[in-house]
């Protein structure tokens, strides 16, 4: 009878690098003696969201949690949260690798001290928006920021916001005029068409008012080509608007200029992506 030799420790940690991060998790708690390796092993996560008030971790499509009769004797929510992640991140050599961190809570959020995430896309979506950033703002030392979306109120001076290369507003009712101080904005809107039309033409004319730096790029988001069409239709009302500025958009009415001073000028116009349809604005030296 022969039997397998088990796997040398860089073998072993080669396996574990590669398995699925909850199949890892699952692993190490029920071998012990493969625990030490599994939290010395560099670990990727694609997806990842933390729901303070139902003391959840999504880790990918796996839910873990403490359900609330099985909470420890006198253990409030936000001690139970810190367990839990505890439990499952601290302990490890290397920085976390988040592709896509959710936040999903309300107030504070209490997170374990020398826990490191490195996040490309970070999500916030909730109230507090400002209080969240001042506590992750320590745990994403070394990130580089892809893209922050927020749904709710924000300070665009935190300095959080002035990490990432593209600001997400999932609410543009309250974020619009906020984001201002942003260069490169993408609006997902979840308000009525006219809703955000106003908004965009009040948005443009507060910046022939008061200026807007060349090279800002906003995106608004339409699920109908008609909205998008019919923006630019209003917004050519706006003082010194016509049509130019791309020859085939133009000839069509999907592009138009808007001076906003003597120096820089407004370039919008509507183009199809995949599902939706765009309205670009994006703000460059005045071409005379």
């Amino acid at each position: 009878m022969s039997y397998s030799k088990p796997l040398a420790y860089p073998s072993q940690k080669c396996v574990i690098k590669h398995m699925e991060v909850n199949s890892r998790f699952k692993l190490s708690h029920q071998s012990p003696s493969i625990r030490k390796i599994e939290k010395s092993t560099p670990l990727r996560i694609d997806s990842l969201t933390l729901k303070l008030d139902q003391c959840s971790v999504k880790i990918n499509n796996i839910l873990h949690t403490f359900r609330k009769e099985k909470l420890p004797k006198n253990m409030q929510l936000p001690q139970a949260f810190m367990c839990l992640m505890s439990k499952l991140f601290c302990g490890r050599r290397d920085p976390i690798q988040v592709k896509t961190l959710s936040i999903e809570c309300k107030g504070s959020l209490q997170l374990p001290a020398g826990l490191c995430l490195k996040v490309s896309h970070l999500e916030i979506l909730g109230s507090g928006v400002d209080k969240i950033a001042d506590d992750l703002q320590p745990l994403l030392r070394g990130s580089k920021l892809q893209s922050i979306t927020v749904n709710n109120d924000f300070n665009i001076h935190h300095p959080i916001f002035k990490t990432a290369h593209l600001l997400i507003l999932k609410n543009p009712n309250k974020n619009l005029f906020r984001a201002t101080a942003a260069s490169n904005v993408m609006v997902k809107s979840t308000c009525q068409f006219l809703d955000l039309f106003d908004k965009i033409v009040e948005l443009i004319r507060n910046w022939q008012s008061y200026g807007q730096k060349i090279g800002a790029i906003w995106n608004f988001s339409m699920r109908q080509e008609q909205f998008a069409l019919l923006s630019l239709v209003q917004l050519r009302k706006l003082p010194g608007a016509s049509y130019k500025g791309h020859e085939k958009f133009s000839e069509s009415g999907r592009s138009i200029i808007i001076p906003i001073d003597n120096s820089a000028e407004v370039h919008a116009f509507v183009k199809k992506e995949q599902d939706d349809c765009n309205l670009n604005v994006i703000v460059r030296r005045r071409q005379f």
